[in-house]
């Protein structure tokens, strides 16, 4: 589900903003098709190669992870799904498109983002959520 609405998102912006094109949704964020070629905040740009192979790094140690803690926790295994998803999303959009489609920008202060930034957040909190809460069960 992360991915397939992570992937949506990007193509529509894609077809229906030009790039640079700023779309006021309400106050404080606006729609803008970018292209961020980095990591989160635009870090280590115009490196695809090396953000891809650690992106795959971090999928496998994520995917071992819930192979040992999504039985015990289903937030955990929530979580991690909509992590795992939206990772791959940016990690597609990377390799078919040498960077991320970004369009999600809040204020003046923040870096554009997308859909598949907020599933990884997300499921990033949900998850350790799970295995913390999993953690004072069992003390």
């Amino acid at each position: 589900v992360a991915f397939g609405a992570d992937l949506l998102t990007k193509v529509a912006v894609r077809d229906r903003i030009v790039p640079g094109e700023e779309i006021d949704l309400f106050a404080g964020v606006t729609l803008v098709h970018t292209t961020n070629r980095g990591i989160a905040f635009g870090i280590l740009p115009n490196r695809p190669v090396l953000i891809a192979i650690a992106t795959s790094v971090a999928l496998c140690v994520i995917a071992f992870a819930l192979i040992a803690f999504a039985r015990r926790s289903l937030p955990v295994l929530i979580g991690g799904g909509i992590l795992v998803g939206g990772s791959i999303g940016n990690l597609v959009d990377r390799l078919a498109r040498q960077g991320v489609t970004d369009f999600i920008a809040i204020t003046d202060r923040w870096p554009p983002f997308n859909v598949a930034d907020i599933c990884i957040v997300v499921g990033a909190a949900l998850a350790a959520t799970g295995l913390v809460a999993g953690a004072d069960e069992r003390t």
